[in-house]
C-alpha cells in the first residue's frame, strides 16, 4: 500500500486526488493503514536511520539511503490529503529527515565514494525520498519540502551524465542484457542498472511541483540508460516504466509511447505475466514473486491506461 496509493486511488490526473470517495474494501485497508502509522511504538529512530545513518542503530538495509524514510514520507502524506488529516508525526519525520541533507543535495553517507553498487543503492532509495518530498509539499506547501526536494533533484541532474563513466566496471560496462544466476558481479549491474534508472518516475514528481526543464531534460537522459527488455529487477524496472508514462504525458514524445506499448505487450505480458496475476521479482523469469513488483504492475498498468 506504501507504493500504491498515489496511483490507484485517481483518475483524469493520476498523482493528485480529487473528487475521491472511499469506499469498499479499499477503504479499509487505507484505515487499517492509517492506524498503524499512528499506533505505538513509533519509532522515528528507525524511520529516518537510512538517512542519518547513526552507527549504533544500524538496521538492514539502511544503505538504500532514503527507502524506507521516503516511502514512509510519501504514503502517509498521500493518504493524509485522502482523508483531510495532518498528523503531528508525519511533520516529525519531515522535520528530522531535512537535518540529514547535505550541501550537494543527498542524504547522509556519500556513497558514490565507495562504488557503483552502493551508489546505486543510495540512488534507488533517494528516488523514493524525492517522491515522499513531493508528497509532502502538496500536502503542507511547506517551502522546506520544496526546496530540499529540487535540491536533491538537482544532485540528479549534476551527476546523471556520469553514471556510465564513474567506475570502469559501471552497470553500463555490462552491454548483455541477460545474465546468469550464477554470475554475482554482472547480475548487481543488472539490478544497479534499473535502481539508477528508477530515479525517472520521481523526477517527473517534481517536475509537478518545479517545472524546470532541466529534469524533463534529465528524464530525457536517463531514458537512454534504459535498458532494453531482459533479466532485471522488475521493482525498479516497472518504477521506470512509470516514469517513461510520466515523461510521455509531459512531452508528447511518441517514441516513449511506442517503447512503452512494445515493453509492455510484447515483453511483460508475454513473456513475465504469471497466471495468478502475481509479478516476479526478476524478468523474465523467477521462482517467486514480489509484493513491490505487484504493487507496481498495478500502478503500469493505471499509468497505460491513463495515456491511452
Amino acid at each position: 500500500l506504501l507504493l500504491l496509493l498515489p496511483l490507484l486511488v485517481s483518475a483524469d490526473e493520476i498523482y493528485h486526488p480529487r473528487n475521491v470517495k472511499l469506499t469498499g474494501e479499499f477503504e479499509q485497508r487505507i484505515r487499517l493503514t492509517e492506524k498503524r502509522f499512528h499506533h505505538a511504538p513509533f519509532d522515528l529512530d528507525l524511520i529516518v536511520q537510512d538517512v542519518a545513518r547513526r552507527p549504533e542503530l544500524k538496521r538492514r538495509f539502511e544503505e538504500y539511503e532514503g527507502d524506507v524514510s521516503g516511502r514512509t514520507l510519501g504514503c502517509w502524506s498521500y493518504m493524509s490529503r485522502l482523508l483531510g488529516e495532518h498528523p503531528a508525526k508525519l511533520d516529525s519525520i519531515l522535520n528530522l529527515i531535512l537535518q540529514y541533507q547535505t550541501t550537494a543535495g543527498f542524504f547522509g553517507q556519500d556513497q558514490q565514494k565507495i562504488d557503483w553498487d552502493y551508489w546505486g543503492r543510495q540512488t534507488f532509495g533517494h528516488g523514493r525520498l524525492l517522491g515522499g518530498l513531493v508528497q509532502y509539499y502538496h500536502l503542507t506547501a511547506d517551502e522546506r519540502a520544496l526546496k530540499s526536494a529540487e535540491k536533491l533533484g538537482d544532485y540528479f541532474v549534476k551527476n546523471i551524465p556520469i553514471w556510465t563513466q564513474t567506475y570502469d566496471n559501471n552497470p553500463w560496462s555490462n552491454k548483455s542484457d541477460w545474465v546468469s544466476w550464477q554470475d554475482n558481479t554482472s547480475n548487481r549491474q543488472h539490478f544497479v542498472k534499473t535502481h539508477m534508472t528508477s530515479i525517472l518516475e520521481s523526477l517527473m514528481m517534481l517536475h509537478d511541483i518545479s517545472a524546470k526543464q532541466a529534469y524533463l531534460d534529465a528524464g530525457a537522459e536517463i531514458v537512454k540508460h534504459f535498458p532494453e527488455f531482459g533479466h532485471y529487477h522488475s521493482h525498479s524496472y516497472m518504477n521506470t516504466m512509470v516514469g517513461l508514462a510520466m515523461l510521455y504525458e509531459k512531452t508528447g514524445d511518441h517514441s516513449l509511447l511506442n517503447q512503452l506499448y512494445n515493453t509492455f505487450w510484447q515483453d511483460i505480458v508475454r513473456h513475465s505475466s504469471p497466471v495468478d496475476g502475481g509479478m516476479r521479482e526478476w524478468f523474465p523469469e523467477d521462482n517467486r514473486t514480489e509484493g513491490c513488483s505487484i504493487t507496481d504492475w498495478i500502478r503500469l498498468n493505471l499509468a497505460m491506461w491513463n495515456i491511452t
